[in-house]
């Protein structure tokens, strides 16, 4: 058995030359099912999954395109002896590198939009509501583990027609985390979900965990990066029906653009959110 199904695996470890596609994932919002009360202004009860997906032929020309941006604001791409990472939060907050006394922080967020929107890559996401899906079955499935099977169900099929393979990278979050990710990933590989059977699964050829950064903090992973921002546009959009620039970055890479609803972008339950 491959080592990347018994315990959490770097990316290190993989052999990126024999796999078509880099499927990174990050989420906003938590996976968790505890104490959750009916909440509609807030947000809270949202969990969003996205998955950008990479052609691994065009993995060294974004790597060029991102690290460009970060030598166009920071000395070599850092700060503070690290390397910047395009982190949303710290974005929104313009905390760190992203302070506006560091950089001229319009010019930075329009020069971000624009390397979002020329990106080559395609998106599928997931978003669920967990109040209403807590309380419409008995027996809710775990958040991350539905989301995550919506995205593969899509992405799949499609990799199957064309005869190619995949993997998903994954931020790590810690080992206990990540091992009980890695376990719910694994047991859709490896008999399906309720509506696709395992066979079709088959095209993902491994599943992978690193932090942003890599040890020392002097490089760092883009594709997960790219990932984060990725999830907290579309999260923003499902939840409180934002549509500036932001999400029409986005949206055009939406699988089955402009007609993405239901593929490149599902809503669970069906019904419960009016801005899709």
């Amino acid at each position: 058995m491959d080592d990347w199904r018994i315990h959490p695996t770097s990316i290190e470890n993989c052999n990126l030359s024999a796999i078509d596609y880099v499927i990174s994932m990050d989420e906003t919002g938590t996976p968790s099912l505890k104490n959750i009360v009916y909440d509609p202004i807030s947000g809270r009860n949202w969990f969003t999954l996205t998955g950008s997906i990479i052609e691994t032929s065009n993995i060294n020309a974004i790597s060029d395109k991102v690290m460009t941006l970060k030598k166009i604001f920071w000395p070599n791409g850092n700060f503070s002896d690290h390397r910047v990472i395009f982190h949303s939060r710290n974005i929104r907050k313009k905390e760190g590198p992203f302070n506006p006394k560091v950089i001229n922080y319009t010019d930075f967020h329009q020069q971000l939009d624009q390397l979002i929107a020329d990106l080559p890559i395609v998106i599928s996401a997931a978003s669920i509501n967990k109040y209403y899906h807590f309380n419409l079955y008995l027996y809710p499935d775990p958040v991350y583990q539905l989301a995550i099977s919506f995205i593969l169900e899509r992405l799949t099929f499609n990799l199957n027609w064309r005869g190619e393979c995949g993997v998903i990278f994954l931020e790590s979050r810690g080992d206990k985390e990540d091992a009980e990710l890695l376990q719910q990933i694994v047991h859709i590989l490896r008999f399906g979900n309720r509506k696709v059977d395992a066979q079709n699964f088959q095209c993902i050829k491994g599943v992978y965990f690193n932090k942003k950064w890599t040890k020392g903090k002097k490089k760092s992973y883009w594709p997960l990066e790219i990932a984060d921002i990725l999830s907290y546009r579309i999260h923003r959009h499902i939840v409180f029906g934002d549509n500036d620039l932001s999400f029409d970055t986005v949206a055009p890479k939406l699988v089955h653009y402009p007609r993405y609803q239901g593929y490149g972008l599902k809503v669970f339950p069906k019904g419960v959110n009016k801005h899709v």
